[in-house]
C-alpha cells in the first residue's frame, strides 16, 4: 500500500514539474473581458490582456536606473538625482524596491510562497532590455501614459543569447527587437488601466511613451520554487 502512495506522490510531482517547465505550443495572445476568469485563462500559458485600475501609490526612497548607453548598468540614486537623470534619453527605471503595501491580491494565484512589486518608467521612447521572467504569474498594468509592448514566444530563446541576471532573477538578452526585427514577434500598444499577464519564459521589452508608468506585480508559488531549485543553487554558488 505505501509503494502504491509513493509512486502516486512522484507521478504527482512529475505532473506539476512538466507544467512549470513547459510552455504553450502556440504564441497567440488572448484579450480578457471579465478579470474574474484569469486564473483559467493563464492556465494556459498564453499572454493576456484585459483591463484594471490600479488604485496603488507606490513610495520609493531611491530609485533604480538602467544606463542603457552603458550595457544596462544600474545606478540606484536619491529620487531628485534619479528624476533628472531619467530627463535624458538613455536611461529608464526598473527594479526598484517598494517600500510601501500593495494591494495585488486579485492577482495572486494559489500558494503563492513570494510576492514582488516594482514600477517601470523613462524617458519618451525608450526601450527596456528584452527580459524572461521566472516568475509564475507576472503582471503589468500601465498606470500612466501609455507603453508599446514587444513579446517573443520562449522558442526562440536559443537564438537570443540569454544571461541569467542573478541579483533579480531574470533571463536578459541584448537582442534589441526594436531595431533588429528579424525574429517573429507581437508588439501590442497598451493604453493606460490596461493590463497584460505575461507567462514564464517568454520575453518582453517595453518602449516608454510620453509621461508612462507601469506598475509590475510577480508571484512565485511553491512549485514554481522548487522547479527553480538548480537555479537558486548556481546563484548561491555565484554569490
Amino acid at each position: 500500500m505505501l509503494y502504491i502512495i509513493v509512486i502516486i506522490l512522484i507521478c504527482l510531482l512529475y505532473i506539476h514539474i512538466k507544467y512549470y517547465i513547459d510552455y504553450s505550443d502556440t504564441d497567440h495572445i488572448y484579450d480578457l473581458p471579465n478579470i474574474a476568469t484569469l486564473d483559467k485563462i493563464t492556465y494556459l500559458k498564453h499572454p493576456v490582456t484585459f483591463k484594471y485600475s490600479s488604485k496603488n501609490v507606490i513610495i520609493l526612497d531611491k530609485i533604480n536606473i538602467i544606463d542603457v548607453s552603458n550595457n544596462y548598468t544600474e545606478l540606484l540614486l536619491p529620487e531628485k538625482k534619479a528624476m533628472k537623470l531619467l530627463k535624458a534619453s538613455n536611461y529608464y527605471s526598473k527594479y526598484n524596491s517598494i517600500t510601501n503595501e500593495i494591494n495585488g491580491d486579485l492577482f495572486k494565484p494559489v500558494a503563492t510562497v513570494r510576492t514582488e512589486y516594482d514600477i517601470l518608467f523613462g524617458h519618451k521612447d525608450i526601450t527596456t532590455r528584452l527580459c524572461s521572467e521566472y516568475a509564475y504569474r507576472t503582471i503589468m498594468v500601465v498606470v500612466g501614459g501609455s507603453v508599446d509592448m514587444a513579446l517573443i514566444h520562449p522558442k526562440y530563446s536559443n537564438t537570443l543569447n540569454e544571461q541569467l541576471n542573478c541579483k533579480h532573477l531574470v533571463r536578459e538578452s541584448n537582442f534589441n527587437i526594436w531595431k533588429n526585427t528579424s525574429l517573429k514577434h507581437e508588439i501590442l500598444h497598451l493604453e493606460k488601466d490596461t493590463a497584460i499577464s505575461v507567462p514564464m519564459y517568454w520575453w518582453w521589452s517595453i518602449k516608454f511613451g510620453p509621461e508612462a508608468k507601469v506598475f509590475q506585480f510577480k508571484y512565485y508559488t511553491f512549485m514554481n520554487k522548487v522547479v527553480l531549485l538548480p537555479i537558486l543553487a548556481q546563484i548561491l554558488l555565484n554569490n
